[in-house]
Formats: structure tokens, sequence, C-alpha cells
């Protein structure tokens, strides 16, 4: 049986993080340019969050979405 130490023992160890007053669009170029799905949120060293790509994915509000991803702001 796979467990969890087996899948990360062949991810990494390696935990990116990000401040809550970051913007959307840093957390997705952050996450893009690691080549990874989430970021763990951090305020003053303590846990405050977890954000995913799917938080963005499934905005289907285009108003909602960071300027700088739609497409007319280019």
């Amino acid at each position: 049986m796979t467990t969890v130490k087996h899948v990360l023992d062949q991810k990494g160890h390696d935990v990116h993080f990000i401040h809550p007053d970051a913007s959307v669009f840093d957390a997705l170029k952050l996450m893009a340019e690691n080549n990874i799905g989430s970021l763990v949120v951090l305020e003053d060293g303590k846990l405050v969050g977890v954000i995913t790509e799917r938080h963005y994915a499934r905005e289907r509000d285009p108003e909602k979405r960071p300027r700088s991803s739609r497409p007319a702001d280019r």
C-alpha cells in the first residue's frame, strides 16, 4: 500500500508559501514558476490557510479574476 510518506518522498519536501495580503495573480505566478498547485498561506510565521489553483479555476465570474489574467488586460 502506498502511504502519504511515500508520495512525499517522491515529490520532495519543499514548502512554498505566500502572505495573505499578496494578490491572487502573485499566488498563481508563484505556483506556475514552481510547477505546483497550492501554496501555504503564512502570516507572522503561522499557518492561516492554503490557496490552490483550483480556487481560481472554479471562479466563474471573470470580473472577480485578477485583472492581469484577463485577455483584454494583456
